[in-house]
C-alpha cells in the first residue's frame, strides 16, 4: 500500500514537471535579430529589427539597445532602430544588442547579433600589384575585384600601368586587352573602371587602386594620364606618342 501511494505520488511529480516545462516552453519567446545582408558600407544609415518567435500575447514589450559602433538616431525602446554609421570603421565587425522588459524572469531576454563593414583601400596603398600574369591568374583577380565593385557603390576602379622602356605598343595593347577581356568574360560592366597611363619607367607594372570615383579626375598630372575604359583603345596610341 505505501508503495502504490508513492507511486501515485512519484507520477503525480513528473505529470507536474512535464506540465511545468510545458508551460514555461509556451512562454518564453525566442528572440532574434534582422539587418541588412552581406557587407555593410561604412557612413551610412540602416535599419535593425528583433521579433519575438514560438509565443503569443507578448504586446507592449520593451526593447533597449545596445550598439558597439554607431549611434542609434531613432527607434529606442521599440523593436525596430535606426543606425548611422561614420566612415571610420572601415573593415570591422560590430555587434548589435537588445534587452527586452515585460517578460517572465525565467525566460532568456537578450539578444545579439553581429554585423561587418566592407573593407575599404587605404588611401596611398594599391590594392594589388602585379607583373606579368598569365589569362589564368589575371582572371582570379579581376573576379575578386568584381566582388569588391558590386559590394563598394560610389568607387571605382583605377589600374596604373607602368610600360617598360623597352616594351613595344603591341605589347601596351595586350595589357589592356587582356583585363578588358577579363571584364567581359564575367559580363561585367566597366563604366566604373580607369586606366591611368604613367610615364615609362624601368620594367612594366600594374597597380590596381579603388577611390571614390569623383576622385578619379583628381589624380594629379604627374601621375599620368586618366581615360575610362571605353576611350582606352582608342585613345592608348595618343597617350604612348607624348609619354
Amino acid at each position: 500500500m505505501h508503495l502504490r501511494k508513492l507511486s501515485v505520488k512519484l507520477l503525480f511529480l513528473i505529470v507536474l514537471s512535464c506540465a511545468v516545462v510545458s508551460v514555461l516552453g509556451q512562454a518564453c519567446p525566442t528572440f532574434e535579430i534582422s539587418g541588412p545582408e552581406g557587407l555593410l558600407n561604412a557612413g551610412e544609415s540602416y535599419t535593425l529589427r528583433v521579433d519575438a518567435k514560438g509565443s503569443t500575447g507578448i504586446d507592449g514589450l520593451k526593447y533597449e539597445w545596445t550598439t558597439s559602433l554607431g549611434q542609434i538616431i531613432s527607434g529606442q525602446g521599440t523593436k525596430s532602430i535606426t543606425l548611422s554609421t561614420s566612415k571610420d570603421p572601415s573593415g570591422q565587425a560590430f555587434t548589435a544588442s537588445v534587452s527586452v522588459s515585460g517578460i517572465s524572469s525565467v525566460c532568456n531576454n537578450k539578444v545579439e547579433a553581429s554585423f561587418e563593414f566592407i573593407s575599404r583601400p587605404v588611401c596611398g596603398s594599391p590594392l594589388d600589384e602585379f607583373n606579368a600574369l598569365s589569362r589564368e591568374e589575371l582572371q582570379a583577380r579581376i573576379d575578386d575585384l568584381i566582388i569588391r565593385m558590386q559590394n563598394m557603390p560610389g568607387f571605382s576602379v583605377v589600374f596604373e600601368l607602368q610600360f617598360g622602356m623597352n616594351d613595344t605598343n603591341r605589347q601596351h595593347i595586350h595589357r589592356v586587352d587582356q583585363i578588358l577581356r577579363a571584364f567581359r568574360f564575367r559580363k561585367q560592366e566597366t563604366d566604373q573602371v580607369f586606366f591611368l597611363i604613367s610615364p615609362k619607367m624601368e620594367t612594366s607594372r600594374t597597380m590596381l587602386w579603388m577611390m571614390l570615383s569623383e576622385e578619379v579626375f583628381k589624380l594629379p598630372n604627374e601621375r599620368g594620364t586618366v581615360v575610362s575604359a571605353r576611350q582606352i583603345k582608342a585613345e592608348l596610341p595618343t597617350i604612348l606618342k607624348t609619354n
